[in-house]
């Protein structure tokens, strides 16, 4: 858990390659397809994000697994004060989370 937040009349959710997946030869590989290269995408452990709709946060964050930090958090931030996220990817064998401008906004308490 990364932190705990606070909304109202908004919508939360993640996507992320850690519970739904396949394995050939040993080798995990996310059920989620990069459209570009054609192959399941890598890096991102996980996207969350809250926005107006149910809608949007679960497109939002599907695309930014594909997308990676920089291009996604820099989406959600081009997109208002109404969007935020946290992404969460693979660092040196562990992992780093990396929240968009707005995250820090409705962060009520930090773990």
């Amino acid at each position: 858990m990364i932190g705990i937040v606070q909304i109202s009349n908004k919508a939360i959710t993640t996507s992320g390659n850690y519970e739904r997946y396949f394995s050939v030869k040993g080798n995990q590989f996310s059920h989620i397809i990069n459209p570009v290269t054609g192959y399941p995408q890598q890096g991102v452990i996980s996207a969350t994000v809250i926005a107006p709709t149910g809608i949007e946060a679960d497109a939002l964050a599907t695309a930014m697994t594909v997308m990676g930090v920089r291009r996604g958090n820099g989406l959600i931030d081009r997109l208002g004060r109404d969007y935020a996220s946290v992404m969460v990817t693979e660092e040196n064998e562990g992992t780093a989370h990396y929240p968009s401008q707005n995250f820090n906004n409705i962060l009520l308490d930090q773990k």
